[in-house]
């Protein structure tokens, strides 16, 4: 029997959201957070002065905690645990998903304990025969361990009781909730609390997320069921809270100032393979609402994500480029990549205590040449720091440090290294180090020993330079990265095995996982495939749309004589598997340019030609996103007036690409829906500029009415 029944009114705010889910709500500033996890959006509402920040993302981010410690925010996303830093930056600090599961599966709802640890569930897939588990990471010892094997479904809303006592987990499909022992981290005596088809609640609706008040008692939202359920502490429907004009009410929290407002995120009606047309009969599902709670109920406590302990070893500031590609307590690998010709110049310093005192250390070093030529590296014997926020230091500094020798040169000696070359070094303290080729068939070297040693550190948030003595770490420095994209005066100090939130001021040559997304029209096709080729090894993500319009230098018939030549080549060999293989689309072309320029073979290329994609006019969702065009490839500024050129799209009509109309039959239709997209956004501009020069015209009228 339900005794207190609530009506919602209408929603708070439109967020539009395809799948809302995860609000949280931080006292501090007054922001809501929460995500779509469909559109991988990440959503940010000042509930005072409803300023809205939303980032987008690559990979689905399906709940959020705040952090103790450190800007942004932590959060489970598909593959994992993670840091959201600001500007569109996901960082994983945990991936226990086994790789052949990724695909099928991924992380869903979560929370914190007391200690900061983090609770997540993964979802089944049935069609494969990946069940849902629940995951704990600890950020004190930096991993991650499965807690309950499951067998689960789609592991949602979970929580803990005022005492912390009793864990509360969600196992949607199933319509059930359960209750565990809790004691520090541990989970046992899994039994059931909730049944909601026992209770009366219609099997096609399901338990989604949940938050506890004060007094224990469970508030569980209901996907499809158009309300959330108070529980009590024995597992009785206690109140209700009925939506009528939202459909799939997804998650809760309670927020606001005295923390007796309820923040209730929806989704809409065609989500998850829903009934779309039923959004017109629940117009609100997919916004936001708030339910005044105010002299009935509160929010219990809501924690924080933990702090990264120096220990953690996936808590260290990455490289750039590359960065550790393993990491345990006594081994280290590490892929470095350089930019330009000469020595450029990071550090990477270990902590004191970022490893055992009584245990030797091998690093494997594999070094990476961008341009595919031998280029000089530096390896060095780095001092320990004391947990100082280190910044960048201009290269004269360093010279009155007495780090640099004349001209800038530090007094350690350089390596030519081979493309791709697997190094080692082998220090023996307390002399300087001095790099070498092991000789050993694996290629890697031991660092004994840690004596005592003197240096300088730059204080944190103090440009002033202070002496400390610090233990000698065994750790070696790569010098394959600048500071910016250009050359630079700069020396950059990276801390690694640090909590991300002391290196929140580093200014480091670094590639947002944000994708650039380039209009090809118009740019010379072996200028743009050569820039492409280069950023994409370097670690950006690059989109490019438009491949049709993409210019060739030559008048059109000297290319098409010159394609269809390429088409008689034949592999002496098995031509159909061998290759090469005559791709006619302009996408392919572009990418056939693009493979050449790329050591394709090597993993390194593999993986870079993964950061590419490539499309025929401007398909969903870049039709909405910003496009831009690069300059030293256009052919406006490249090639010389009245020299003659051709598009790739007639170069591929003419050999065979079937498609030619279906393109220009879309791009028609985008541009005009474009255009009527420009003109009302003009025509707002202007409105708002009319409204503010002359106000005049209201003043009178807000006079009367008494503002």
């Amino acid at each position: 029997m339900v005794l207190n029944q609530i009506i919602a009114g209408r929603p708070w705010f439109e967020a539009g959201c395809t799948l809302g889910e995860g609000p949280v709500y931080d006292p501090t500033t007054s922001v809501l957070h929460f995500v779509d996890i469909a559109e991988k959006k990440v959503f940010h509402l000042n509930t005072q002065n409803f300023e809205l920040e939303v980032e987008q993302f690559e990979t689905p981010v399906s709940c959020l905690a705040l952090r103790r410690n450190g800007f942004g925010l932590a959060c489970a996303a598909a593959e994992g645990f993670a840091l959201l830093e600001g500007k569109s930056t996901l960082k994983y600090i945990s991936q226990p998903l086994p790789i052949d599961h990724t695909i099928h599966t991924r992380f869903n709802d979560g929370a914190c304990d007391s200690k900061g640890r983090f609770f997540a569930g993964t979802i089944f897939s049935k069609d494969h025969g990946v069940v849902g588990k629940l995951y704990r990471y600890d950020p004190e010892i930096g991993t991650s361990t499965v807690v309950d094997e499951g067998p689960f479904t789609d592991s949602n809303g979970l929580g803990w009781s005022p005492d912390e006592k009793t864990f509360y987990f969600t196992d949607s499909l199933t319509n059930k909730i359960y209750a565990y022992d809790y004691d520090d981290g541990a989970l046992s005596n899994r039994r059931l609390f909730v049944d909601a088809v026992a209770l009366g609640y219609p099997e096609n609706s399901f338990c989604d997320g949940l938050c506890i008040d004060d007094e224990g008692c469970i508030w569980s939202a209901r996907w499809g069921g158009s309300r959330i359920v108070r529980f009590t502490k024995d597992g009785q429907i206690d109140a209700e809270i009925t939506f009528s004009t939202a459909l799939n009410i997804t998650s809760c929290c309670f927020g606001g100032p005295d923390n007796d407002q309820l923040y209730v995120t929806t989704a809409h009606c065609g989500a998850n393979g829903g009934d779309a047309s039923r959004q017109t009969q629940f117009p609100d599902s997919g916004h936001v609402f708030v339910v005044d709670l105010s002299g009935k109920y509160r929010g219990g406590r809501k924690y924080e994500f933990g702090v990264l302990n120096f220990r953690s070893a996936h808590s260290m500031a990455h490289l750039a480029s590359g960065g550790a590609t393993h990491i345990n307590r006594d081994h280290i690998k590490m892929v470095c990549l350089s930019r330009f010709i000469g020595f450029q110049h990071v550090i990477v310093i270990y902590t004191p205590n970022s490893m055992d005192d009584d245990k030797n250390i091998t690093f494997q070093i594999v070094y990476f040449s961008v341009r595919g030529r031998c280029e000089p590296i530096l390896l060095m014997l780095v001092d320990a720091g004391i947990p100082y926020e280190l910044t960048t230091l201009k290269r004269e500094e360093w010279k009155e440090l007495g780090q640099f020798e004349d001209h800038g040169r530090l007094p350690y000696s350089g390596l030519q290294v081979p493309n791709g070359e697997q190094m080692a070094c082998a220090f023996e303290s307390p002399d300087p180090p001095r790099p070498h080729r092991s000789a050993l068939p694996s290629r890697q070297g031991t660092y004994p020993g840690k004596p005592e040693k003197t240096c300088r550190a730059v204080e944190s948030g103090n440009s002033e330079i202070a002496e400390a003595t610090m233990q000698l770490e065994t750790r070696f420095v790569n010098w394959g990265e600048i500071v910016d994209r250009v050359r630079s005066d700069c020396v950059l100090i990276i801390v690694d095995l640090l909590p991300s939130s002391f290196c929140t001021d580093f200014k480091m040559a670094s590639f947002s996982s944000t994708p650039i997304v380039i209009d090809g029209k118009g740019h010379l096709l072996g200028r743009l495939a050569s820039i492409i080729s280069k950023q994409i090894l370097s670690g950006q993500k690059i989109v490019v749309v438009r491949c049709e319009e993409i210019n060739i230098s030559g008048s059109f018939f000297r290319n098409k004589l010159r394609y269809h030549n390429f088409l008689h080549k034949r592999h002496i060999v098995n031509p159909k598997k061998s290759g090469p293989f005559h791709h006619r689309a302009p996408s392919k072309i572009l990418y056939r340019a693009i493979r050449g320029m790329t050591p394709h073979k090597s993993p390194r290329g593999v993986a870079a030609l993964e950061r590419l994609k490539l499309f025929e006019g401007v398909p969903p969702p870049y039709d909405r996103k910003k496009r831009m065009v690069v300059p030293e490839a256009l052919r406006v500024l490249r090639l010389k007036p009245g020299r003659k050129y051709c598009t790739v799209k007639r170069l591929s009509h003419e050999v065979g690409w079937g498609y030619k109309d279906v393109v220009d039959r879309l791009e028609e239709k985008r541009k005009i829906k474009a255009q009527a997209f420009h003109e009302r956004k003009l025509a707002a501009i202007k409105l708002r500029q009319k409204a503010v020069s002359d106000t005049a015209s209201s003043f009178g009228q807000l006079t009367q009415l008494g503002y």
